[in-house]
């Protein structure tokens, strides 16, 4: 039996096309008879079952950066051996399943990964942001001219008496030297 898979765009049209020849575990008759004797009350019990999984990488699929094509649908088929008609020499399936992995280019995976992360530090320097721009915008508001009077009055009697002397002779100085050049 060989399984082919097609990838379809929006269009219908075939993207990529691959198919790949599967056996399923051939049982000889007496092996089967056994097998079935023996298997039959956890058959029945449901404990257990017969089946066989077949495991097919199909498509390794890597577009280009700039491709056009959206990926719409994958059809999965099975086509019968050779010599047989069409719909015969197929087996019965009762279930299947189709898993696809995609790698996200690396900036995608990142983000994907990192999500929460990213979303808490966005936040953090998003609210940084606004409460820096609401402070200088919005001082005048939020803290009133009075308390920043009484905090540089505050501020002032705190100086060390050296520094406030200091700071008086430098202004006679500057005037000493000022009237002197007149």
């Amino acid at each position: 039996v060989k399984v082919a898979a097609e990838i379809l765009s929006a269009r219908n049209e075939v993207v990529v096309r691959s198919s790949r020849p599967c056996m399923l575990r051939f049982q000889s008759v007496p092996i089967r008879y056994a097998r079935t004797l023996i298997y039959s009350v956890p058959v029945l019990l449901d404990v257990a079952g017969e089946y066989q999984i077949l495991e097919l990488e199909m498509i390794n699929l890597r577009r280009p950066r700039a491709s056009p094509v959206h990926v719409a649908s994958v059809k999965v088929l099975l086509e019968p051996r050779a010599g047989f008609g069409p719909g015969s020499g197929l087996p019965e399936l009762y279930a299947s399943e189709i898993q696809i992995r995609a790698d996200l280019p690396w900036k995608k995976s990142l983000v994907y990964k990192w999500r929460r992360t990213l979303y808490v530090w966005s936040a953090t320097v998003l609210f940084v942001t606004e409460l820096g721009i609401v402070l200088c915008c919005f001082r005048q508001l939020l803290i009133p001219k009075k308390t920043r009077q009484r905090q540089l009055q505050h501020n002032n009697s705190l100086d060390p008496p050296s520094t406030t002397a200091s700071r008086r002779a430098r202004s006679q100085v500057k005037k000493r030297v000022s009237f002197q050049e007149n």
